[in-house]
């Protein structure tokens, strides 16, 4: 990514995807709506409603990178800051950070949805090295609010269905088995991710909610960080290729994916300077 005038948005598909979903959620209330009338679930298709809202708007989004800085459009506003002005981040949720000045008196929010984020995070490192001093942390700890947000939607959701089925004459159980059955997998994946990640010498220790792994650095054959998936959205993971062919994935990291790459590296070179890292 050069210097020249660039601008970084929500991938189509993102933006058709968020579309088709507050369309099927219109026909799936309305649906509901039928069925039940009680507070409590005019409180959850409000709530979700307001949130359908939120996204949209927040997709709108974009990026503009210049020779001299960096400007943000966000929620029908727009936010500058020069290059020399930038001093350090801040992270934020689903691996989105603040850029801010030395007296944070201006920061720029950048999301972590557009095309281009990796890229955009490397170029910030190059422009203004110290803005994540995360070389010097060890530990970093996992952020599981996405899908305990996910969890809890499909929850909503089942508790909605569920109510339904019960009112009905001829019961829809299939629906409703498959929003109990997407609430077990909402599970499954929080059980997956890593509780802590921890650089303990030449050994990286990943603590996961059931279970530990070592992974020591002379096995680490490549790190890949892609930029984005085949349908053009980005993807916030940290996958690690041993020697032995075992893939570990690290994401969902409450400091944010941009510190844990770079104190990654850092580590890398200090015990395994061979290794190959895709990026």
């Amino acid at each position: 990514m050069g210097p020249e005038r660039q601008v970084l948005r929500y991938s189509l598909f993102t933006r058709a995807t968020l579309i088709v979903g507050v369309l099927l959620f219109a026909v799936f209330s309305g649906h509901v709506l039928n069925e039940l009338r009680s507070p409590i679930v005019y409180l959850i298709l409000a709530s979700t409603s307001m949130l359908c809202l939120h996204l949209f708007v927040l997709s709108l989004y974009s990026i503009t990178i210049t020779e001299t800085g960096l400007e943000v459009w966000r929620f029908f506003q727009r936010e500058k800051l020069a290059w020399h002005e930038i001093d350090h981040a801040r992270p934020g949720n689903w691996d989105s950070f603040q850029l801010l000045n030395e007296r944070e008196d201006k920061k720029l929010h950048i999301n972590s949805q557009v095309i281009g984020y990796f890229d955009l995070v490397a170029l910030i490192v190059s422009k203004r090295p110290n803005v994540w001093p995360s070389h010097e942390q060890r530990t970093f700890y996992n952020s599981p609010w996405g899908a305990l947000f996910f969890l809890l939607a499909t929850a909503m959701w089942s508790y909605l269905m569920l109510l339904a089925v019960l009112g009905q004459a001829s019961p829809d159980w299939l629906s409703a088995s498959a929003f109990l059955l997407a609430d077990l997998m909402t599970l499954l994946v929080l059980l997956r991710l890593p509780r802590l990640v921890r650089f303990d010498g030449d050994k990286l220790i990943i603590q996961r909610w059931l279970g530990q792994e070592q992974i020591p650095v002379e096995t680490i054959q490549k790190v890949i960080i892609p930029r984005k998936s085949a349908f053009g959205t980005t993807i916030h993971a940290v996958t690690l290729l041993t020697m032995e062919g075992k893939k570990y994935q690290i994401d969902s990291l409450r400091d944010g994916l941009p510190s844990f790459v770079i104190a990654l590296d850092t580590w890398i070179d200090r015990y395994h300077p061979l290794a190959e890292a895709d990026k």
